[in-house]
């Protein structure tokens, strides 16, 4: 088992916070790389634990400590997201195709012949997909808000596709320059309100510790995560058999 550029989160800074009894890894993939947190023991096979939509890996940053130490969980920035690369221009996000290929990517990588899975919402999604998709290759999974992915009536789709490709083409175009920057404040109060109340201001202070990089002005922010995921399409999966 080999993680390439590893770092001890134990003695270093993440985006300028001291993250302890955890280990970043980053693991190469064609574009680039994906991040992410390796708690508990290395030398027997991790949990894969998938976070939500816009969020990061440090999700589960509250509820890795409550578990019995001699866990093993690797928490994973999905593409875009965090602390991971961004796609390539041009590339667009289908967050549940593109999960089940990150996931068969660090498979691979490890070369596990079979994985446990821990997801939450969208991460859980995933996970059920991966887990349908390759049945005999999952010991098991755990499934956090969410009991499978969402279906879609397919008569509906065309509706949201023509603004979903327009919006997705605006994104793409904004520069370093023209993406939003906040102060730090601002920033946790967007993220509490976005989530409606299903985080409080220390959940919202967490996700940032991975989701937030400098602006190139004095104490401002910008969110690290790939503005384009504001336009994913999810897998179409019909309600009709």
């Amino acid at each position: 088992m080999s993680i390439s550029n590893k770092t001890s989160a134990s003695i270093e800074n993440i985006n300028g916070h001291k993250t302890c009894n955890a280990e970043e890894i980053q693991i190469p993939v064609p574009w680039g790389h994906i991040h992410g947190k390796w708690w508990g023991p290395k030398m027997i096979q991790p949990i894969v634990a998938l976070h939500g939509r816009q969020d990061n890996a440090g999700s589960f940053d509250h509820l890795i400590p409550l578990l019995h130490d001699e866990i093993s969980i690797l928490c994973l920035d999905m593409p875009g997201h965090g602390l991971s690369s961004h796609y390539p221009k041009s590339q667009y996000y289908y967050v549940y195709w593109d999960g089940i290929i990150l996931l068969r990517r660090i498979v691979k990588y490890f070369k596990w012949n079979k994985v446990k899975l821990l997801g939450h919402s969208l991460g859980g999604a995933i996970s059920f997909l991966y887990a349908a998709s390759y049945p005999d290759e999952v010991d098991f999974m755990i499934s956090l808000d969410i009991a499978s992915p969402s279906v879609k009536d397919i008569i509906k789709c065309p509706d949201v596709t023509g603004d979903t490709i327009d919006k997705f083409l605006k994104y793409e175009l904004l520069q370093p320059d023209s993406v939003p920057s906040y102060t730090y404040e601002e920033v946790l109060d967007i993220v509490e309100d976005a989530y409606n109340g299903s985080i409080t201001k220390e959940g919202a202070i967490t996700l940032m510790k991975r989701g937030l990089r400098p602006s190139s002005e004095p104490e401002r922010y910008h969110f690290a995560r790939d503005p384009r995921l504001k336009v994913t399409f999810h897998l179409l999966i019909n309600i009709d058999y």
